[in-house]
């Protein structure tokens, strides 16, 4: 979606006035960038002949993400210029002509400087706790996707900050309400932005699919609300929340800046947009401050490759030659132990490892994957699932995280270690709704009550809960609290693990007719137990969801 900047001309009255410098500045780097990609045509492996929807999505970042060295113009000084022109008076020629990520940014740098007492000081903070330093990791890998993705949209590249102070650039960074990715969307806003968020992918970890997707929201909050920072409020507060504080101070005949506006928001927004603001501070003039910023090359060095097939995750590493740590640093949606190709589409690589994987698989015979995507019909205890596929039932539950006393319900996806097909992938829309659910893993039993035993002796003894097992048994009022009668047999339901701490009773037990008329009820009860259990979860989500805005 391309944005319209000329929506409130009162407030676009600058980029009118720089518009040729920045639109110079757009074909310099368009016209290199058109010849990277046709070299990098040559080494990449071919894709399938209908594109992939989640390759379409990302193709205008992944394009950027291909500019090499051949993007810079042989004439930096006419760079410089035109930043300053885009950027105004206050920050240093030298500066601003400087060969790296950080003369890249000032250059887009747009946006007036807060005139907020908060943004200083969060600078001066920044600076002292070596901000920059600590991430230059990421900042190195990340961030140059970022510029080039905004440069791409002529958006001011202070917003390439705006990840940094919500996630710090970690792909797999989560808030405690479930906010996820570098750019830390909630799944419903994530969805709303085409964001896939299933069991067996979640774009919003992919840095090339999630700053697509958050670059589109805050051009619709810079098309709903025409400022910048406002923008920036809304993408943390919510647009409801910014508009109903612009409306109020509207209506008291006041004017609808952040600064404005402040007193109105919550602690959180009234510190965020002064963060991003004191970042690029930083990055503006980093002398003032007395830090040095990390080396950071001005383009990306990574190239993007279409991924046709399932891989294991450690053959795809293998091949590429990359250690499977940067392997998935490059490329945060990939999960061992298999590489699903419908989640990630594009692998990003360094050049020299991308020529590496093409030669290699085209050398490789035999198959690329010793696991499969299985979605279950049926409600099954993990043991089952394994023999039915002749696999380790441990396998199965560590690989699928299934903790003990659990097994999944029907329709769960699940990874087995059972060889798929030469040259097959998992279907599209098996990976974008693939679910997982588990329910407990209970199984019903019998134990008899000792001597002088009561009900709640007994809960204790088998570490069940004691109205659980007064309800399995039918026994309520008086008789719950009655001592029972030695060697009364009674029903429970434990895990499938400690079943073999019940050893079968005779049947010709006394106790036993009474177990048998019980045995709907007790089925009901647990099936009902078993309901709770697995509703938990999803209320707990969607309580988090209705928290957080994103």
């Amino acid at each position: 979606m391309q944005h319209d900047f000329s929506i409130n001309g009162s407030r676009n009255t600058r980029w009118g006035a720089v518009g040729a410098a920045a639109a110079q500045l757009r074909r310099v780097r368009a016209t290199a960038a058109l010849g990277v990609l046709f070299l990098l045509a040559a080494c990449q492996s071919p894709g399938p002949t209908s594109v992939d929807a989640t390759l379409a999505r990302t193709s205008a970042i992944t394009a950027t993400a291909t500019q090499g060295a051949a993007d810079l113009p042989p004439d930096t000084t006419s760079r410089a210029e035109a930043g300053a022109a885009l950027r105004g008076p206050g920050i240093d020629p030298l500066l601003l002509a400087e060969p790296s990520l950080w003369g890249r940014l000032r250059r887009g740098f747009n946006l007036p400087a807060l005139d907020d007492e908060r943004a200083e000081r969060f600078a001066q903070q920044f600076a002292r706790s070596d901000f920059f330093g600590r991430r230059a990791e990421r900042v190195r890998m990340y961030l140059p996707l970022i510029a080039g993705e905004l440069e791409a949209r002529a958006m001011p590249l202070e917003l390439a900050l705006l990840p940094l102070v919500e996630s710090s650039l970690n792909p797999q960074a989560r808030s405690p309400v479930g906010a996820t990715g570098t750019w830390q969307f909630m799944a419903p806003t994530a969805r709303r932005f085409d964001l896939r968020t299933s069991h067996l992918v979640d774009d919003r970890k992919n840095v090339l699919a999630s700053t697509r997707a958050a670059l589109d929201y805050l051009q619709t909050l810079y098309g709903q609300f025409g400022d910048w920072h406002l923008a920036m409020a809304a993408y943390n507060w919510g647009e409801g929340s910014v508009q109903k504080a612009v409306d109020r101070r509207r209506a008291q005949g006041g004017t609808a800046d952040f600064v404005d506006l402040a007193a109105l928001m919550p602690a959180e927004t009234r510190n965020y947009v002064p963060q991003i603001d004191a970042l690029s501070r930083l990055v503006a003039n980093p002398a003032a401050y007395g830090i040095d910023l990390p080396d950071a090359a001005e383009q990306t060095e990574l190239v993007s490759m279409p991924l046709a097939q399932d891989m294991d995750f450690a053959l795809l590493a293998g091949m590429t030659g990359l250690s499977e740590k940067r392997l998935q640093a490059l490329n945060p949606t990939l999960r061992k132990p298999l590489v699903l190709a419908a989640a990630t589409p594009v692998l990003l690589l360094p050049q020299d490892s991308a020529a590496r994987l093409k030669q290699r698989l085209a050398s490789h015979k035999g198959p690329s994957t010793s696991w499969s995507v299985v979605k279950l019909n049926a409600t099954a205890p993990v043991a089952d699932i394994a023999a039915a596929h002749g696999v380790s039932a441990t396998v199965v539950r560590d690989v699928n995280n299934i903790p003990a006393g659990k097994k999944p319900v029907a329709g769960s996806v699940l990874l087995l270690p059972v060889a798929a097909p030469a040259g097959t992938r998992a279907a599209e829309a098996l990976v974008a709704r693939a679910s997982f659910d588990l329910a407990p893993d209970l199984v019903l039993v019998r134990t008899r009550a000792r001597k002088g035993e009561t009900l709640a002796a007994l809960a204790r003894r088998t570490h069940v809960d004691a109205s659980q097992l007064a309800a399995w048994n039918e026994l309520s009022g008086p008789r719950a609290r009655r001592p029972l009668r030695p060697g009364q047999t009674l029903a429970l339901w434990v895990v499938r693990e400690r079943a073999g701490e019940f050893p079968a009773l005779a049947a010709a037990d006394p106790g036993r007719a009474k177990v048998t008329r019980t045995t709907a009820r007790t089925t009901t009860v647990a099936r009902n137990t078993r309901a709770r259990g697995a509703a938990r979860p999803a209320a707990s989500k969607a309580r988090a969801q209705q928290i957080a805005h994103r």
